[in-house]
C-alpha cells in the first residue's frame, strides 16, 4: 500500500525531529512552520504519491548508486602516469589516468 511506501521513504526525515516537537507528518519538509502551513494548503501537495513514482525513484537511486560505485571502482584501479622534471626530481603533472584492467 502507498501509505507503506511513503512511511518507507520518507518516514526516516521525520525520525529526526523530536517527537514533542513534530505537529504534523510533514514538519520533515521544513524548519519554518510558514513554509509546512503552506505546503499543508496547497491542493497540489501532501497527497501519497503514486506507485509509479516510488518506482521511478528507486529505480534512479538504484542508477545513481551503481554509478557512484563505478566511479569509486573505477579510481581504486587506474594507472596514474607523472611527468618529473629531470632536475628537480619534482612532480609537474599527471599525464594519464587510463583504468587498469
Amino acid at each position: 500500500n502507498k501509505k507503506f511506501f511513503d512511511k518507507l521513504v520518507f518516514g526516516s526525515y521525520l525520525n529526526h525531529i523530536p517527537k514533542k516537537e513534530r505537529l504534523t507528518s510533514s514538519d520533515w519538509l521544513s524548519v519554518n512552520r510558514d513554509n509546512i502551513n503552506l505546503f499543508k494548503m496547497d491542493a497540489w501537495c501532501g497527497k501519497l504519491p503514486s506507485f509509479s513514482f516510488f518506482k521511478d525513484l528507486l529505480s534512479l537511486v538504484s542508477k545513481i548508486s551503481k554509478k557512484k560505485e563505478h566511479q569509486k571502482n573505477s579510481r581504486k584501479s587506474s594507472a596514474f602516469i607523472y611527468v618529473r622534471n629531470r632536475r628537480s626530481g619534482r612532480k609537474l603533472r599527471k599525464v594519464n589516468s587510463a583504468p587498469y584492467f
